[in-house]
């Protein structure tokens, strides 16, 4: 009898940390961080767990009846030891030899020196922060946030179509409230993997003609190319991918913001989950995007970025940007956000600069994604004759 309640309630601390263990690999991607978020969340739930149990049965030891009382003790013996397995040892070996239950067989194995100082650390570092988070001490809510790379890979994942036309209608107020509008035709198309876009500027006059192409490299190691098309230099001049923080053609969004189109390069930024709130109606998870390091801020042109991101259909709704002295710089917000052909799609942005007083919106309209685009019109050439 005792062995069939004994197995029964400790199996229970084995499957929560396993399953939860797999849950949050699959959020991280990263080990040590899965194991850092796992302590103060599934291990004080199991804590908790532990306390009930082992007390529920413990009072049996206070029984005269010899039988009770021998009971009650292994029982809560029992429960005790199952705990402390699935927090230590259950945890180390999962780090150790990474199962393939629980990480999917895809990374390699460490070393059993690494793995093993790894795994005493984390093993002492599981019990301060379960104790810690037992008694209030540690400030981390319970609420188990997802990890702010995870986030960003959804919004990078949404389905953009392998092809687009449409018009953007854009307008720019100085602080004097002075407005121009240009109207310009843009396309972009996937080549494989590579993301391809060139923008023709319709008017007015002055402008008409200019055009900007882009080629969106999936290599990491690969710099993306760009080049500007002005009508009075009759020339395509090539932008280096250092002055991709720069602003574009006299609006708020900079040479990385068009390019992009509401995405990340992921490689560019550390990221972290502040918070989970309501902005507009909609729940948002708030991000916040640190540079990898000086020269990536610089070349971006921000110090530190916080985006609020949809949750239900991964599109940044909100942004604002730092400069590199960690200065407010700007404030991006979406609207209208609605399906076209059946892919989700942004109609309305709009910046504020906070230092100039400079404000930009942008209209999408006419959006297309099934007529076919030309692979011509993605060419150096292409941008120097014209949308025509």
């Amino acid at each position: 009898m005792f062995a069939a309640v004994a197995i029964g309630l400790g199996v229970d601390f084995a499957i929560h940390t396993i399953d939860r263990l797999r849950s949050l690999y699959r959020q991280t991607h990263n080990m040590e961080k899965t194991m850092k978020q796992f302590y103060p969340t599934t291990g004080r739930a199991l804590f908790f767990n532990l306390l009930a149990i082992a007390l529920g049965f413990g009072v049996l030891i206070s029984s005269k009846v010899v039988s009770l009382n021998s009971f009650g003790t292994i029982v809560a013996i029992s429960v005790t030891t199952s705990f402390i397995i699935s927090v230590t040892l259950l945890p180390a070996l999962v780090l150790l030899v990474k199962p393939r239950f629980v990480i999917g067989g895809t990374h390699a194995l460490t070393s059993p020196q690494s793995g093993l100082a790894s795994v005493k650390t984390l093993a002492l570092a599981g019990f301060v922060t379960l104790a810690a988070s037992s008694l209030n001490i540690e400030s981390a809510s319970a609420e188990d946030l997802p990890e702010g790379l995870w986030l960003m890979q959804q919004v990078n994942a949404v389905e953009d179509g392998a092809q687009v036309t449409r018009k953007l209608s854009m307008k720019m107020v100085d602080k004097r409230g002075k407005q121009r509008v240009r109207e310009t035709l843009s396309y972009r198309k996937y080549f494989g993997n590579e993301k391809r876009t060139v923008l023709f500027y319709q008017s007015p006059r002055n402008v008409k003609d200019t055009g900007f192409l882009t080629y969106d490299y999936p290599e990491l190691d690969r710099d993306d190319d760009q080049w500007l098309y002005l009508p009075a230099l009759r020339k395509a001049r090539r932008i280096s991918a250092s002055d991709r923080g720069d602003y574009f053609l006299g609006t708020d969004f900079s040479y990385e913001d068009i390019k992009k189109e509401g995405k990340t390069e992921l490689t560019d930024y550390h990221f972290e989950t502040q918070r989970r709130e309501i902005l507009d109606g909609r729940e948002v998870f708030v991000i916040e995007s640190i540079p990898v390091s000086d020269e990536a801020a610089k070349e971006l042109g921000y110090g530190k970025v916080v985006v609020w991101v949809d949750s239900n259909y991964w599109v940044v709704v909100k942004a604002e940007y730092w400069d590199v002295k960690l200065n407010k710089l700007k404030t991006l917000r979406t609207k209208d956000i609605r399906e076209v052909d059946g892919i989700l799609t942004r109609h309305y942005l709009e910046v504020d600069n906070h230092k100039t007083g400079h404000h930009t919106e942008f209209v999408f309209s006419d959006v297309d994604y099934n007529t076919p685009v030309k692979d011509s019109l993605f060419t150096r050439q292409s941008l120097v004759r014209g949308a025509k």
